[in-house]
């Protein structure tokens, strides 16, 4: 499993920052839908922010994203399933995606990269069929703190109503 990440205070505070930058997006009914490592920028004075808002999109008044014009955005590592099949994408699943910035930050591994998929098609489809979070079992406890290990596992909930709001 993953080469190591991020020194843990190093991680907690850029964590922090994105969290901030999603929980203001949230605020103003935009969701990013494709936060992921490569969407996360470090300036001079170690600050994080999110970049690359070519997939983001307002939600309508009811808190999800009008999908009647149908567009599959976003990296399949860390995409929610609701966001791959195109229903109910709202603000979680920005959340799904920051777990797992979170473990790529951690451990230096996206999520489901353990399982060696060979194609971004068979991983979408693995994340479709499954019902499990992407695997964290392989990562010790220095790695994946116990407290971690937990907040990643609501993160990836498959009920998008069980995860926390970029807030909590």
């Amino acid at each position: 499993a993953g080469e190591g990440g991020l020194d843990r205070l190093v991680a907690r505070r850029l964590a922090h920052d994105v969290l901030s930058g999603l929980k203001y997006l949230h605020a103003q009914r935009v969701v990013h839908r494709d936060v992921k490592g490569e969407n996360v920028l470090v300036d001079a004075s170690g600050v994080a922010k999110l970049a690359d808002f070519g997939a983001s999109k307002q939600m309508g008044s009811g808190g999800t994203i009008d999908e009647t014009h149908h567009s599959l955005k976003g990296t399949p590592y860390y995409m929610a399933p609701e966001q791959m099949e195109q229903t109910n994408s709202g603000r979680k699943v920005d959340v799904w995606a920051m777990g797992g910035v979170a473990l790529l930050m951690a451990t230096g591994d996206p999520p489901w990269k353990v399982l060696a998929m060979n194609s971004p098609f068979a991983l979408f489809m693995h994340v479709l069929q499954s019902d499990a979070p992407p695997p964290l079992d392989s990562y010790d406890d220095a790695m994946l703190p116990p407290a971690l290990r937990a907040l990643l596992l609501r993160c990836f909930s498959r009920d998008h109503d069980a995860r926390p709001s970029a807030e909590e």
